[in-house]
């Protein structure tokens, strides 16, 4: 892997496993600060408050308004947003794609694809 800027990013994740293993690989693999929220907690302020520059969520049915929030804000709507997307849902990648999504990223993950497509998107602004 290539190295890359120092990057700020925003995680919005709920499963404290899923957590763990993707802030390890941002900040172990590719030496990037992560910012942790959860779906529950004030993301948006931390958003705004914080300024990543990308933000990385996992969404699902249930709560896929996260990514419409942050592109409608005024303060996050510039700020490429990777979504983490359940392999077997189809519908929720599409639909997240539509909602404006920088990039999908399939689970189950691959650490080292996850690095390069951020490096990827960050590198292509």
């Amino acid at each position: 892997m290539q190295p890359c800027p120092f990057l700020r990013l925003l995680l919005i994740e709920d499963v404290d496993d899923i957590q763990a293993i993707l802030r390890f690989s941002l900040e172990m693999m590719a030496g990037w600060q992560v910012i942790v929220a959860k779906s529950t907690q004030d993301w948006l302020t931390a958003a705004q408050d914080r300024a990543p520059d990308v933000i990385l969520v996992d969404v699902y049915a249930k709560r896929s308004d996260i990514l419409i929030h942050l592109k409608r804000s005024f303060f996050t709507q510039d700020i490429p947003v990777v979504c983490l997307v359940s392999r077997d849902r189809l519908s929720d990648q599409l639909q997240a794609k539509e909602d404006g999504a920088a990039a999908i990223i399939a689970k189950p993950f691959d650490p080292i694809n996850l690095v390069k497509t951020i490096i990827g998107l960050v590198e292509s602004r």
